[in-house]
């Protein structure tokens, strides 16, 4: 089953902002996920952290347990 995984997943901006600390969430296959909040919570950062165009400050990301930071082309064609 294709899964994206975030575990313990943090990610800080470098003026100090904290958006995620620990976030553990896992995306299967099949289902369908609503992704809501307000301006300025990290929908737009939670998505750039799963595309691997963002490198998480703790924690990791994984695409079908290959690191999404790595951009790998296996794991980006999953996506």
């Amino acid at each position: 089953m294709k899964t994206i995984c975030f575990t313990n997943t943090g990610y800080r901006y470098r003026l100090g902002s904290q958006v995620f600390r620990s976030l553990s969430l896992t995306l299967s296959e099949g289902h369908i996920y609503g992704l809501l909040g307000e301006n300025g919570v990290g929908k737009s950062t939670l998505m750039k952290l799963a595309a691997g165009v963002l490198i998480p400050t703790a924690g990791s990301v994984t695409i079908e347990g290959l690191n999404a930071s790595r951009r790998e082309e296996s794991a980006m064609a999953k996506l």
